[in-house]
């Protein structure tokens, strides 16, 4: 009666030894997959990297194009200031008129690129 039963316990067995040697194998896979993938993780951060310090090189243009425009805005408007502000209160409601265009086409770009390089960092 035990030689009946000794197919069935080696027969088990071997299902044993063949899970854990496939689970062995699967284990080492993925680890070897682990290490391989390593040095393309690392050109990967480095290519973030540079795009990062690019975009952030991009902001700093834009930003410094904006603040260029504004300069020439404002550095030759004193004598126009004058003039507007002496004519009547019309004037004045045309000056700050203009100023709210340049800050709604000047100021608030330059206020969101200054908004991202902060954020970026």
């Amino acid at each position: 009666m035990s030689r009946m039963y000794r197919g069935g316990i080696l027969g088990a067995l071997m299902f044993v030894i063949w899970d854990i040697a496939v689970s062995i194998a699967d284990l080492f896979l993925r680890e070897l997959w682990a290490l391989i993938r390593i040095p393309f993780e690392i050109m990967s951060a480095i290519f973030q990297m540079f795009a990062a310090i690019d975009a952030m090189r991009t902001n700093l243009d834009i930003l410094s194009s904006v603040l260029s425009i504004y300069h020439n805005f404002t550095s030759g408007l004193s004598f126009p200031d004058n003039i507007l502000q002496s004519i009547s209160p019309m004037g004045t409601l045309i000056w700050i008129g203009f100023w709210g265009v340049v800050f709604w086409y000047i100021g608030i770009p330059a206020l969101g690129v200054l908004f991202s390089i902060l954020t970026d960092n």
